[in-house]
């Protein structure tokens, strides 16, 4: 069922095609009232037993059953996790609340504020999940609600007005416009008009589901304070698109809230309460006749679905594409013994139900594919009509030309028609009756002129089949014409387009040549570096050595010396020693040639010959002046 009349193509893996899922049905009994006597009791988690039986035939077996001490948590456990799991999974799902008025079924699927039922819940979990399977930003999830309801047999929006106007309209009836039930083959079951919200978070879900709560008929009998008046329909429809993997998932959900079914002698009904419950006890009757025809399918060809508005929207819910589950609330006091074995009775058969379940995908390209293959298609059609267009104009074009510009042999042709009309001309004078007395010479230039004349049509005729073919290879010359015309036009702009390539290529020859020069030139300043720093470490390596070998009988002193060496590496620290680092070749200098002079040659020196002011010994500036300048060396 849809209430927006979109469609959605199923898809299914070869395991679950054809595989039927029977509805699952539970129960839940309903608290006794205050000194009432129990007359139905939960055996076990799946038996119900009415109390007093005296044989198993009083005894049901559903999936599962909740006893009268039931929270509303436990009832969604069980019931709805699973359903969203499979709701998640792209499975149509359905949760129907059927039972007699009273016996808690908007309780158990809306709530009171402190004890929420099954759809707060579901809101809720629906956009708990939702955040923790949005983490791939290639997945987005749309979810969007419908709520309807049907009384009296006519379907209502429940979501039109109260999303326009705070006020709330249900007392006025005659101002509530009615929807219509519609089937096709495309869309299946729809119901047109229908609003339809989209929501993104789960309180504007609960916020539109407690709007249209709020707009449901309903009155008070002996039987129920605020009985429903009418079956309330909630759809949320989740769409899943997966752009990596290229595919659209739909699903709808739906919660129904049946109306009760009640007996006129109980509630004391009149007026327009007696209406309602006719018209209730009619379409649960139908929905009854519907689930006895789904499980005698063997027997019966045709499944009642039109009936009712009801049955004709939970048509998918009931033996189609969905997975079911109803909950069947039941009163356990004495006094409504025979209506709970009735909703017990009517559960064994719907456990019967199978459904045929499938997983909504359809591939989200295929659209795409489809959109461009049109248009290709369109295209060519096109260039088809431009190009008939094309050759009728070219027709034209010569036939113009033909009738004003006759070729050579026409004006020939025509020129010899015309000496040949005169001929026949004389000729009917000479064959005027007059001339009976002809002689036979006369009759034989008559008749060679008629052969002549015979000739002459045939290669008229001749001629014309000619210019016919002239004609045909004129066109399919110009054909060729235009076709070499394009091609040359392609050609010269597959040259451009190398041109540009080869003039990029080039450019970037270019530019790596350059590169190359330029780290050439490095390589060959940083050689000449390197060989006039190993020239300077040998100088002073040469140095030290005589200055160690001068420490005996030397009057140079300590400050003296070191003076010299600082100026000695003066040179060498104007490049520093991790200007070459990069490279990865040299490293730091050494400095392994103050220390020699430190510890080997000038630490024994007295100290009294460092206060000496003569200046023999060996001489400092040579040995700086041997040593070649870096820059010059550069140069």
């Amino acid at each position: 069922m849809t209430m927006d009349g979109t469609s959605m193509h199923g898809t299914s893996s070869a395991a679950d095609e054809g595989a039927d899922d029977k509805m699952k049905v539970v129960v839940r009994l309903r608290p006794l009232p205050e000194g009432g006597s129990a007359a139905v009791v939960a055996a076990d988690e799946g038996t119900v037993e009415l109390a007093g039986a005296a044989d198993e035939a009083r005894a049901f077996r559903f999936d599962y059953v909740f006893g009268t001490d039931a929270r509303q948590e436990e009832v969604f456990d069980y019931v709805a996790e699973e359903m969203l799991d499979q709701f998640f999974t792209g499975y149509n799902s359905t949760i129907l609340a059927y039972g007699q008025t009273g016996s808690g079924k908007s309780y158990t699927m809306f709530g009171p504020p402190g004890h929420r039922g099954l759809i707060p819940r579901i809101c809720q979990q629906i956009f708990e999940r939702i955040g923790l399977l949005k983490n791939c930003a290639d997945i987005e999830y749309v979810v969007s609600v419908s709520f309807l309801e049907i009384y009296l047999e006519k379907v209502y929006d429940l979501l039109g007005e109260s999303i326009n106007k705070a006020s709330s309209p249900k007392k006025n009836s005659d101002k509530r416009a009615s929807l219509t039930v519609h089937e096709s083959n495309t869309f299946g079951v729809y119901v047109e008009g229908a609003t339809i919200v989209s929501v993104s978070d789960g309180d504007e879900l609960l916020n539109c589901i407690h709007l249209g709560e709020a707009q449901r008929y309903k009155g008070s009998t002996d039987m129920n304070l605020e009985s429903s008046r009418s079956h309330a329909i909630v759809k949320i429809n989740l769409l899943k698109r997966d752009n990596l993997e290229g595919n659209i998932q739909k699903s709808d959900l739906f919660l129904v809230d049946l109306a009760g079914s009640e007996k006129v002698a109980k509630t004391n009904a009149v007026g327009a309460t007696l209406e309602e419950a006719k018209k209730i006890n009619l379409s649960l009757s139908s929905l009854g006749n519907v689930i006895n025809a789904l499980t005698q399918k063997e027997k019966r060809t045709h499944i009642p679905y039109r009936d009712s508005q009801l049955t004709r929207l939970l048509r998918d819910s009931l033996g189609g594409n969905s997975k079911t589950t109803l909950i069947l609330n039941c009163a356990c006091d004495k006094s409504n013994e025979a209506e709970t074995l009735t909703t017990l009775r009517f559960g064994s058969r719907a456990k019967h139900i199978k459904n045929k379940a499938i997983v909504n995908k359809s591939d989200l390209f295929l659209k795409k594919k489809l959109e461009r293959k049109i248009a290709q298609l369109e295209k060519k059609e096109q260039d088809y009509k431009n190009r008939i267009e094309l050759l009728e104009h070219e027709v034209k074009e010569l036939k113009a030309t033909a009738s004003h510009r006759p070729l050579p042999e026409e004006v020939d042709l025509l020129a010899e028609n015309t000496k040949l009309r005169a001929q026949v001309d004389s000729l009917k004078v000479l064959l005027n009756p007059r001339t009976d007395n002809l002689d036979t010479e006369q009759h034989i230039s008559v008749d060679d002129l008629l052969t002549k004349l015979m000739e002459k049509c045939e290669l008229v005729v001749e001629l014309q089949s000619k210019l016919d073919d002239q004609g045909d290879k004129e066109k399919a010359l110009k054909k060729l014409m235009t076709d070499l015309k394009n091609t040359e036009a392609q050609l010269v702009e597959k040259n451009h387009q190398l041109a540009e390539q080869l003039a990029i290529a080039q450019l970037d020859n270019l530019n790596l040549t350059n590169e190359n020069m330029t780290l050439s030139k490095d390589i060959a300043t940083i050689h000449k570096i390197s060989k006039t720093r190993a020239e300077r470490i040998q100088v002073l390596e040469s140095t030290v050595r005589e200055l160690s070998d001068m420490r005996l009988g030397n009057d140079l002193s300590l400050p003296s010396a070191f003076e010299a060496i600082k100026e000695v590496n003066e040179p060498s620290s104007a490049l520093s020693p991790t200007s070459l680092g990069w490279w990865g070749v040299f490293g730091p200098s050494r400095r392994s040639s103050t220390g020699s002079v430190h510890s080997g040659g000038l630490a024994k020196i007295p100290s009294n010959e460092t206060r000496r002011s003569r200046k023999t010994g060996f001489n400092l500036h040579v040995v700086k002046a041997s040593v070649p300048n870096e820059a010059e060396s550069l140069d």
